[in-house]
C-alpha cells in the first residue's frame, strides 16, 4: 500500500486471526497457521485488499498528470480510459494482496510499490518473488522479500507447497540461499525507492543488508487456503527451512485458513465494481 492508503488497525482486529497452530517460534525462524474470522475476511477483502488490488491510491496520485476532464478540449473518454482500473484479477493475485495486506497489519512489514504497477497488460502479472519491501522492527527497517501461494486443492498440504520446480518451500529456500535473487530485488525496489517518500526506509534498509558485522534481512512464505487449519502444511518442512537460513536472515513463514469455499471467488469477494472501477474523478 502506498502512503497515501495506510489503514489504522483497531484493537479488535488482532483478535481476529486466531492462532491454530505455532510449529516453530525459535530464531531465526518462525511457522504459525493463523484461521481468519469471516466477518474480518470480508472487511478486508471490502476494505484494504479491494484498495490494493485496484491500486485506487496510486490512480488517484497520478490523476493530475492528465489533462482536467471538465473541458471539451480533450478527448475524456480516453483520459478516463486510462485513470480506470481495467485489471481482471485471478484468484492467486487477489490472495497476493490479501498477504500484502495481513503483513502489514499484523507484522510489521510494508510493501510500498504494488506489483500490478508494473503490468503492461490488463491480463499481464510481472514475474519473479512475489514481495519486496520492508520489516519494521527493533533496530529496523529492514529489507522483505517474499513468496506467496494461494490454492483451492484440497489435499493437505497442496501441491503448491510441494512442488519441486516451483513450489513455496523450493522458492523460499531459493530466496535464503540466492543473493543474485536478492540483489535483482533490491535493484529493482531502489529504481521505484528514487526520489519517493519512502527512499529514507530503503537507505536504512540497505545499511543493516549490506552491513559487513551486523547483517540482516527477513524472507517470508505464505500460504492462503480455504480448509480448516492443519499444520501439515507447513510442519514437515521446518527443519530443512531452518537450515536453509544463512546469517543474517530471518524467516517468517504464515499459513492464512480463510472461509470454507472462498480462494476460488476472491476476485468476485472484492465487490461487484471491483473489476473495472475507475478513479478518473478522484
Amino acid at each position: 500500500m502506498t502512503d497515501s492508503n495506510q489503514h489504522e488497525l483497531a484493537p479488535e482486529d488482532a483478535n481476529r486471526l486466531v492462532e491454530a497452530y505455532n510449529v516453530l517460534t525459535c530464531p531465526p525462524a518462525k511457522v504459525v497457521g493463523y484461521s481468519v474470522d469471516p466477518t474480518y475476511f470480508s472487511l478486508l477483502m471490502h476494505g484494504a485488499v479491494r484498495s490494493r488490488v485496484l491500486d485506487s491510491p496510486g490512480l488517484e496520485e497520478i490523476a493530475p498528470l492528465f489533462p482536467g476532464l471538465d473541458t471539451s478540449l480533450f478527448n475524456t473518454v480516453a483520459i478516463r480510459q486510462v485513470l480506470e482500473n481495467r485489471t481482471h484479477s485471478r484468484f492467486w493475485q487477489v490472495g497476493e494482496a490479501l498477504t500484502a495486506v495481513l503483513l502489514e497489519f499484523h507484522h510489521g512489514y510494508r510493501f510500498p510499490w504494488p506489483p500490478s504497477r508494473d503490468a503492461r497488460e490488463t491480463h499481464g502479472s510481472p514475474t519473479g518473488p512475489d514481495l519486496v519491501g520492508f520489516r519494521e522492527s527493533e533496530g529496523g527497517p529492514f529489507l522483505a522479500f517474499g513468496e506467496i501461494k494461494t490454492s483451492d486443492d484440497g489435499d493437505v498440504p497442496p501441491r503448491v507447497v510441494t512442488n519441486d520446480q516451483d513450489g513455496l518451500i523450493k522458492q523460499v529456500k531459493d530466496l535464503l540461499g540466492d543473493s543474485e535473487r536478492r540483489s535483482q530485488l533490491i535493484k529493482y525496489l531502489a529504481f521505484h525507492a528514487l526520489g519517493s517518500v519512502w527512499q529514507s526506509n530503503f537507505q536504512r534498509a540497505t545499511y543493516a543488508y549490506f552491513s559487513l558485522s551486523n547483517q540482516h534481512y527477513w524472507v517470508i512464505g505464505a500460504l492462503v487456503r480455504d480448509i480448516v487449519a492443519n499444520q501439515a502444511d507447513l510442519m514437515p518442512h521446518s527443519a530443512s527451512l531452518v537450515d536453509a537460513c544463512r546469517d543474517g536472515a530471518s524467516l517468517e513463514m504464515y499459513a492464512w485458513y480463510l472461509p470454507c469455499d472462498s480462494v476460488s471467488r476472491l476476485p468476485d469477494l472484492l465487490g461487484p465494481t471491483a473489476q473495472g472501477e475507475t478513479n478518473a474523478d478522484a
